[in-house]
C-alpha cells in the first residue's frame, strides 16, 4: 500500500510545482509590476481646490477654461499616462484633452526655468477655434445667483492650450459641478495612502464679482492641489495575478485529495 501513496504524492508535487512555473512564467513573460491608476476629480473638487488657493474674492472674479493636472513628483515617479478623458465628451462645447511637455510658458512654477525633469501634464481645455464655449466657474455673483460670465465673449492673443487664442468665443455654459475630469497612469510604483496631485489652470478674471466687465484679463499658471486618497487600480493590472492564484489553489486542491 506504500507504493501507491507515494505514486500520487508525488504526482500532487508535480502538480504543485507545475502551477509555480506557471505562476512565474506569467510573471515573466507580461508587465506584471506595471500598475494602471485612474484619477477622478470632480468639476466641484477642482473649483473647490481653486478658491483654497486663490482667495474667495478672486475665485468669485474668475472663469477657467483649461486645467493642467500632474502626479506630485516627489511622490509618483516614472509613470507614463496611459488616458485623458474629456470632462463633458457629449456636450456641444466638448472640452478637448492631451499632454503636454516642458511647458515653457507659463513656466508652471518652475521658477521661470524651463523644466528638466517630470515635465509631462494632462491636460483639459476649451475647443481653441470654437465659437461657443463651456467654462469652468463660480462665479455666481450676477442677479439671481446668476453665473457671471454667461452670455460674455473673450479672446486673446496668447495661443493655447496656455491662452485663450485669438478667436472671439461665446461663453455660453458653465460646466456641471458633477463633471468629471480623469487621467490614468502607468507606473511600476504601487501607489497607497494620500498623495498630492498638482494643479495648474488658465482663467479669465473679470473685475467686479457682479458682472464681466471690459478689462476682463487672462491668467494662466494658477497652482492649486488636489489630494487623491488613492490610485484606483484599472481591472487589467490585476487580471495575471488572478490566473496564478487560481492555478496555485488548484494545485494546493488537488494535494489534499490524493493524500490518503
Amino acid at each position: 500500500m506504500i507504493a501507491p501513496v507515494t505514486t500520487r504524492t508525488h504526482a500532487a508535487g508535480l502538480t504543485l510545482r507545475c502551477a509555480l512555473l506557471a505562476l512565474a512564467f506569467i510573471g515573466s513573460s507580461t508587465p506584471a509590476q506595471a500598475n494602471t491608476y485612474l484619477f477622478s476629480f470632480t468639476t466641484s473638487q477642482i473649483l473647490t481646490a481653486l478658491q483654497t488657493a486663490q482667495g474667495t474674492a478672486v475665485y468669485d472674479e474668475s472663469a477657467y477654461f483649461a486645467i493642467f493636472l500632474q502626479p506630485n513628483p516627489a511622490q509618483v515617479t516614472n509613470y507614463t499616462y496611459s488616458s485623458v478623458t474629456s470632462p463633458n465628451p457629449t456636450d456641444t462645447n466638448a472640452w478637448v484633452t492631451n499632454t503636454i511637455t516642458d511647458p515653457a510658458s507659463p513656466y508652471f512654477g518652475y521658477n521661470n526655468q524651463t523644466c528638466t525633469a517630470n515635465c509631462t501634464w494632462a491636460y483639459f481645455e476649451k475647443a481653441p477655434t470654437a465659437t461657443a464655449v463651456t467654462l469652468v466657474s463660480g462665479a455666481n455673483g450676477g442677479s439671481g445667483g446668476r453665473n457671471i460670465f454667461l452670455n460674455g465673449d473673450f479672446s486673446s492673443n496668447s495661443p493655447p492650450p496656455y491662452g485663450w487664442g485669438t478667436t472671439d468665443a461665446l461663453i455660453n455654459a458653465i460646466m456641471p459641478g458633477s463633471d468629471a475630469f480623469q487621467f490614468a497612469i502607468t507606473t511600476n510604483l504601487t501607489l497607497s495612502g494620500d498623495f498630492t496631485i498638482l494643479g495648474r489652470a488658465s482663467s479669465i478674471k473679470s473685475g467686479s464679482a457682479s458682472s464681466m466687465t471690459l478689462d476682463t484679463k487672462e491668467n494662466d499658471g494658477i497652482a492649486f492641489t488636489l489630494t487623491a486618497t488613492q490610485g484606483v487600480p484599472e481591472p487589467g493590472t490585476w487580471s495575471m495575478l488572478a490566473i496564478g492564484g487560481a492555478l496555485l489553489g488548484l494545485a494546493r486542491l488537488r494535494v489534499r485529495r490524493r493524500q490518503p
